[in-house]
């Protein structure tokens, strides 16, 4: 397939590959059994930067696709834009975080291993966290998989760079990037909803009261204020948009 091919199938694909974030497989959907009462704050962090994870990457992929239409052909993933890119999210991760939760973080390296690591030393590792983003890891392994898979076939059948051979990771354009992190993103959404409203019906009121250790740790919050883990009235923090150094 050409590049003016494949352009004009780019909106189609992407709003198809955007939409199938809803399929998610019915053992997520019930949530995270892993997690339980002790575990609501990180619950709830994580439940938090997953969100404004996946608006950051529609934003980027609306902008992307724009720059496609203009320039009449696709912009394919590679170590520059992709690190554009994790810089954008990080900068939107940091703004719903809260510095008094435990997380974890993840990577599929470009053998389709994947490798989850605590992201805070100074707290306790959280499993229940660890265990949600294995199975977000989980989603990028069975692409990966394809990917080499498919290799061979796309290289001799498809106008792509040809590292892409070599490394299937940087094989595909960058939509279709961010459309693969969005879906374990929201697979990730439906887990940890179902989670919270259980923690929130099942654990004891003094589970669900939190306090602030300091100024900034929680957004919108000052040390020593104290508020409920109810996502029906206290929903995520909504932090305006502060670019940094993301440049899209």
């Amino acid at each position: 397939m050409k590049p003016t091919q494949m352009l004009k199938i780019l909106p189609a694909l992407a709003v198809a590959l955007f939409l199938a974030a809803g399929e998610v497989p019915e053992a997520q959907a019930q949530g995270a059994p892993e997690c339980g009462c002790a575990a609501l704050r990180n619950v709830k962090n994580r439940l938090c930067t997953v969100r404004a994870a996946q608006r950051e990457y529609q934003r980027i992929a609306a902008s992307f696709l724009a720059n496609e239409k203009a320039g009449g052909k696709p912009v394919f993933l590679d170590t520059e834009n992709w690190g554009n890119i994790k810089t954008c999210l990080q900068d939107a991760v940091n703004q719903a975080t809260d510095k008094d939760a435990q997380n974890a973080s993840g990577d599929t390296d470009r053998k389709c291993n994947i490798v989850v690591r605590t992201a805070n030393p100074d707290l306790p590792n959280s499993k229940c966290i660890e265990a949600v983003v294995r199975r977000h890891e989980e989603h990028h392994r069975a692409e990966c998989l394809k990917r080499e898979e498919d290799k061979w076939w796309k290289a001799w059948s498809e106008d792509i760079p040809a590292t892409s051979v070599i490394n299937t990771f940087f094989g595909g354009s960058a939509v279709d990037y961010m459309a693969e992190e969005r879906t374990a993103y929201f697979q990730e959404e439906m887990e940890l909803t179902e989670t919270l409203r259980r923690l929130l019906k099942t654990c004891k009121e003094a589970d669900k009261v939190l306090t602030v250790s300091d100024d900034g740790i929680v957004p919108g919050k000052k040390k020593g204020e104290k508020y409920h883990l109810n996502p029906s009235v206290d929903p995520c923090p909504a932090a305006p948009k502060t670019y940094g150094k993301c440049p899209y």
